[in-house]
């Protein structure tokens, strides 16, 4: 008689490859941020990079755009037309979002090469339709 492991060995597999993967990458993104002082309104230079692009994007549209950091929390603030419209904090930076995407495709996983090719392709997809 098998036991529920063996008759569900893929989704097990599966499970496991997605936990793993989103434990690991989740620990080293919260070690990356743990590194900026947010008490002192230091935005970690990922959300600075999605902020600056941004902010070229709305300067390509709108010659009165401007970017500023916030006064009192470490996030950037967007203006178009001198009018407030959006704060980037480092939540905006969907990084959160790409290691969740990652793991799902991980944990799909046959071809190492494959998997890294798709990975990195959806990433760069998330990112662009993310600024």
């Amino acid at each position: 008689m098998k036991t529920i492991f063996q008759q569900n060995k893929p989704f097990f597999l599966f499970l496991l490859k997605f936990i793993v993967f989103y434990l690991v990458f989740s620990f080293l993104y919260k070690m990356y941020l743990n590194q900026f002082d947010s008490k002192n309104l230091e935005l970690d230079s990922i959300t600075k990079m999605v902020a600056e692009q941004s902010y070229q994007i709305l300067s390509i549209f709108d010659a009165n755009a401007k970017m500023e950091p916030h006064e009192n929390e470490a996030s950037m603030k967007l203006f178009v037309n001198n009018v407030y419209v959006s704060r980037v904090i480092e939540g905006c930076n969907a990084v959160s979002v790409m290691i969740l995407f990652a793991a799902f495709i991980f944990a799909f996983s046959t071809h190492w090469k494959t998997t890294g090719l798709f990975i990195f392709m959806g990433i760069l997809v998330l990112y662009v339709l993310n600024i």
